[in-house]
């Protein structure tokens, strides 16, 4: 796992073209989801056996355990772009949400009386939070957008409108009708 998140992070710091950086976090997003599905897959065609050695009862917790392992292997790419395209703020808050809400959701509902189920839904609602945090990130932002106070001042309404065109073109230029 290490390994894919520092491959992902050095091909995309390398680049110095936005068209290459676009296209590279295109085809990690595109591999990521495939290797998500496969191992939410995996981790469904073994939730009985991990179920009886764990000694769960409520199979349910461990049925729905493959949500969380397909959000969190997104999330882990998305994570691994951001450090590759130096959006530190945006990593370092990913991962304080996630912490923040997986200890907030799992006391919510442990006292609640949901015990394992309750954990393990605290855990998909996270990682599902910081999948969407991730991938609000990864998208295309007006100049000034995103970065501090001061930046925003600075830009008018139509650095706006030429970042909107810009982000227009390079979509219709990588998306068929």
């Amino acid at each position: 796992q290490l390994a894919l998140g520092l491959t992902i992070v050095k091909f995309i710091a390398q680049q110095k073209n936005k068209n290459n950086i676009f296209n590279f976090v295109k085809w990690f997003n595109l591999w990521g989801l495939v290797l998500a599905g496969c191992l939410a897959l995996l981790s469904l065609a073994l939730s009985p056996l991990i179920a009886n050695f764990l000694n769960i009862n409520s199979k349910i917790s461990i049925y729905i355990l493959p949500i969380f392992i397909f959000f969190f292997s997104i999330v882990y790419i998305h994570r691994s772009i951001l450090q590759g395209m130096l959006k530190f703020e945006n990593l370092a808050l990913s991962y304080i949400l996630e912490i923040i809400l997986k200890i907030v959701l799992t006391s919510i509902f442990i006292v609640l009386g949901w015990a394992v189920f309750g954990a393990v839904i605290a855990l998909i609602m996270a990682v599902f939070f910081v999948f969407l945090m991730t991938r609000i990130s990864l998208a295309p932002l007006l100049k000034g957008h995103g970065t501090s106070p001061l930046e925003m001042a600075k830009t008018t309404r139509f650095d706006w409108k030429n970042s909107a065109e810009e982000a227009y073109s390079q979509l219709k230029e990588k998306v068929e009708k």
